[in-house]
């Protein structure tokens, strides 16, 4: 027996699974690897220290490095072997944790996960150092629960929906027709989980401008500062003193964007992903974590409950339905048929005002003379999808991406050609650079043809127009949304996010003037991206004898268009599941991308690419390779884009100097 043995547990991961260990010290010493606040890529992943003090998982330390004391973080405990003999630096300070030992098990997930090195993986859960400023004014604080608030009574067949979901141990995908009532069973569900457990709850939001709607659903029944606010407009001092309240446990309720996730809940039991389908979850820089994915393994490390609320699911929230490991919840909507109707632009007879048709300008004049709202929505910018030349029928395309130009008007009313996925403009060439031909002429519609079409039409409606030619910060969606809810405008038009105006009381009609533009994007995901938007108006239809819905399209008989217009949920789920099973994208496989930047990038990605191959042919397993290149953040890029099954243990071996890692992407063009 050796003397002055102590022995400490710890649970760590292998792939997914937990399993104990009993690590050893020896004449009161201890060895334990810290994550240093220095950025040298060399100690990316640590360094292993010794202590005499007692440390766990997520302590902060004082620790040598070079010639001076720097700050880290405990990521593990290590065994020690009796016959070693090499010499250890020893810890100098030991500081309270700042993190749980749940979320250091979910850092090092999202490490091995998302092939992040484990300082990158840190920088989600903590800001940059120095991290003793985190600490200054924190106590010891026991959290209440909601005081004498009421909890608000539901209906009976909530209730019952409540107490399903509260029962079951998996993560629960809450199915809703109506966004409504599903926000008030989430707000029961939350005040329940406070009131009875004393513990704390997250509820995360796709954007900010989603946040004010969730606050003022819970203002009745928690005082505002018993609810933090968590999101990406903060400064660094605001979320440094929320961050201090969570750690104290004085905040029974966080909601938030997708940052919040890794804040330091000391008694985490509830977290709410509303909308989970989003594609705003997915980070766009290292670590690339999807919050979803990385939510239930925190609150599987932290025995909390993960419910999943939307309207119309995310693939890969449905093929873990269909597998067994989520548990669905379907809210009957008991709402009459959705009064939505599909015109064929096929059939349309071109004219001046192409893409507006007879019964779409019949619609709009109805409720302009009933003094209600309505949304026109295009996904396309600009005046016009694209120029085309009627000789030899042939697109302009951008030199840089090979894509096509948009058409769009600056602000002195002069057109211009813009390329969408770099930036770049170009004036509108008197001929065709393919042919010489000279009739040239828009095709397809944007925002600002729209606009300019409506106008003409209905002279005296007050229009308003959201989309990132005018949008440049979510406040001023807010504005425009206010403005609205006023009664200062009677016409929203725009992109994707315009439907944020749904919720308007005195909106009453919703077209969307070409629904097929997402179809032609060269993305696995597009389909269900359309069929999500759609199907969402079809529910929002539903919920009112006065809402109608008007859909155009040149393809009424594509899955998308016709199981959105009629709200077939799960009939189109399992239709797509079935598709993406037999051709083997996502979720049936796994996808990586691979984004080379710089120079020599074709030759680097093809070489990347081969070896790749030799990788999985050594490995006997099989592996979809592609390298082409594309265009990401506005620049030219290479990217080797990989396809199957345990896609990290074949990205250990590759050298990936210099390339950025996208694990589980969002877009893949």
């Amino acid at each position: 027996m050796v003397r002055g043995r102590k022995t400490v547990r710890f649970a760590f991961r292998a792939k997914t699974e937990l399993r104990p260990v009993l690590i050893t010290s020896y004449h009161g010493v201890m060895q334990c690897r810290v994550i240093t606040a220095s950025r040298s890529p060399r100690i990316a992943d640590g360094l292993t220290y010794e202590t005499k003090e007692p440390v766990q998982p997520g302590t902060h330390v004082h620790v040598p490095l070079r010639k001076d004391l720097t700050e880290g973080i405990v990521l593990e405990i290590l065994e020690r072997k009796e016959e070693e003999h090499y010499t250890l630096r020893e810890v100098r300070r030991v500081l309270p944790p700042l993190l749980t030992e749940a979320q250091v098990m979910t850092l090092r997930w999202m490490a091995d996960h998302y092939c992040c090195s484990l300082r990158q993986a840190l920088s989600a859960l903590l800001p940059p150092p120095p991290w003793s400023k985190l600490l200054s004014s924190t106590r010891s604080h026991k959290q209440r629960g909601t005081s004498n608030a009421q909890i608000p009574t539901i209906p009976p067949n909530l209730q019952r929906l409540c107490e399903e979901v509260q029962r079951e141990s998996r993560p629960s995908l809450l199915l809703s027709g109506s966004s409504r009532e599903r926000l008030l069973l989430e707000v029961r569900l939350a005040l329940e989980t406070i009131e009875q457990r004393e513990g704390e709850v997250l509820f995360l939001v796709p954007e900010i401008i989603d946040l004010p709607q969730i606050q003022e659903a819970y203002a009745p029944f928690l005082p505002l500062e018993k609810i933090a606010l968590l999101h990406s407009n903060l400064t660094m001092l605001e979320r440094r003193k929320v961050w201090q309240r969570i750690h104290r446990g004085d905040v029974p309720l966080v909601l938030g964007t997708r940052s919040a996730l890794f804040f330091p809940f000391q008694n985490l039991r509830l977290v709410i992903i509303e909308e989970e389908q989003e594609w705003t979850y997915k980070s766009e820089k290292a670590p690339r974590y999807h919050a979803r994915d990385t939510a239930e393994v925190l609150c599987r490390e932290s025995h909390s409950k993960l419910v999943l609320g939307t309207g119309t699911p995310s693939l890969e929230a449905w093929a873990k339905v269909k597998g067994g490991q989520f548990h669905l919840a379907t809210l009957d909507a008991g709402f009459s048929q959705p009064r939505v109707d599909v015109i064929d632009l096929t059939a349309a007879t071109p004219s001046a005002l192409y893409p507006f048709t007879p019964p779409l300008v019949e619609a709009i004049r109805e409720r302009l003379a009933k003094h209600e709202q309505i949304i026109l929505f295009l996904n396309r910018r600009g005046l016009a999808s694209a120029l085309l030349c009627f000789e030899c029928r042939r697109r302009l395309l951008s030199p840089e991406s090979q894509l096509p130009y948009t058409l769009h008007e600056d602000d002195s009313g002069k057109q211009l050609l813009v390329d969408h996925t770099t930036g770049i403009t170009a004036p509108i060439p008197a001929r065709c650079p393919s042919c010489g031909g000279a009739d040239l002429r828009p095709i397809g519609a944007g925002t600002q043809r729209i606009e300019r079409i409506v106008h003409s039409l209905f002279p005296s409606a007050r229009l308003l127009r959201a989309d990132r030619d005018v949008l440049h910060h979510p406040r001023e969606m807010q504005r425009l949304l206010a403005a609205m809810e006023r009664g200062e405008a009677d016409i929203l038009i725009g992109t994707q996010t315009v439907l944020k105006g749904l919720s308007l009381p005195r909106v009453t009609l919703a077209a969307v003037i070409v629904s097929d533009i997402g179809l032609s994007l060269p993305d696995f995901r597009a389909g269900e991206r359309v069929f999500q938007c759609l199907c969402r108006l079809s529910q929002w239809s539903a919920e009112s004898a006065r809402r109608q819905v008007l859909i155009q399209t040149f393809c009424p008989l594509s899955p998308e268009i016709s199981f959105g217009a009629q709200g077939a949920i799960e009939a189109y789920l399992d239709q797509e599941l079935c598709v993406r099973f037999s051709t083997g994208y996502p979720p049936a496989e796994q996808m990586v991308r691979i984004i080379l930047r710089g120079e020599n990038t074709p030759q680097r990605a093809k070489i990347l690419s081969a070896h790749v191959q030799e990788v999985t042919r050594k490995r006997g397993t099989s592996v979809k390779v592609s390298c082409a290149p594309t265009f990401f953040g506005g620049g030219r890029i290479w990217q080797v884009l990989l396809r199957g099954s345990d896609l990290q243990k074949v990205l250990k071996e590759l050298d990936l100097t210099g390339v950025s890692i996208d694990v589980d992407p969002i877009e893949c063009l």
